[in-house]
């Protein structure tokens, strides 16, 4: 394998993880957001 080849498979692994990353961050928002809503119903009173 040749340098070329080397640094587009880099490449192809870091467009990859910065996806990862998004994906990742919308999950801990998500599951953020959840946690709130949980919380939120634990702190109201039942009608």
């Amino acid at each position: 394998m040749n340098a070329t080849e080397t640094e587009r498979l880099l490449q192809v692994y870091h467009r990859d993880d910065r996806r990862d990353q998004r994906l990742l961050r919308l999950v801990a928002v998500l599951a953020f957001a959840l946690s709130l809503l949980a919380l939120l119903a634990l702190l109201t009173p039942p009608r």
